[in-house]
């Protein structure tokens, strides 16, 4: 059987068996001011021209937005603009019903409410035809127009729901 209880005892007392220890030590080169400041000089110029692209890169880019909003606000639409205040109103009931798919599964009198128009169902088809179909009157509907301007819109936008219009 091996013994190495007294291991310990040989190795401190036989030094020679001992790995020795590296002596050698590595001396850098001294730093030379001059050329540390240079350096930093040369990072410092690299900054400042990174800094001057990157502002020029902002100028363009803003004078780009600036001459594209320009252009889109002298633009003049190619189709029809369509009846402006009512189409807003519209997109807003479409959006706060969930968008345009549960607003196309809506019946005209729940897109009507939604709209803010009461009692829809009261209106028939035929006077709206009168008013706005394709063999409308336009002397009546002018006549509502200037006489009762709430109802005109109110009927409008009745017709355009139920595809009068």
């Amino acid at each position: 059987m091996l013994d190495l209880s007294s291991i310990e005892e040989r190795v401190t007392a036989n030094p020679q068996t001992q790995s020795p220890t590296a002596t050698t030590s590595v001396e850098l080169p001294k730093p030379n001011p001059q050329v540390e400041q240079a350096l930093r000089d040369e990072v410092a110029q690299l900054r400042r021209e990174q800094a001057a692209a990157l502002a020029t890169a902002e100028a363009n880019l803003c004078s780009e937005r600036l001459r594209v909003a320009r252009e889109q606000a002298h633009f003049k639409p190619s189709e029809k603009v369509g009846r402006g205040r009512a189409d807003l109103e519209l997109n807003r009931a479409i959006a706060a019903c969930g968008g345009l798919a549960f607003w196309s599964k809506l019946s005209p009198t729940q897109q009507a409410e939604a709209l803010g128009i009461r009692n829809s169902e009261q209106v028939k088809d035929s006077e709206l035809k009168i008013l706005f179909g394709a063999k409308s009157s336009s002397i009546k509907a002018n006549s509502l127009a200037k006489s009762d301007p709430l109802q005109y819109r109110r009927l409008r936008t009745l017709s355009q729901l139920r595809n009068i219009l």
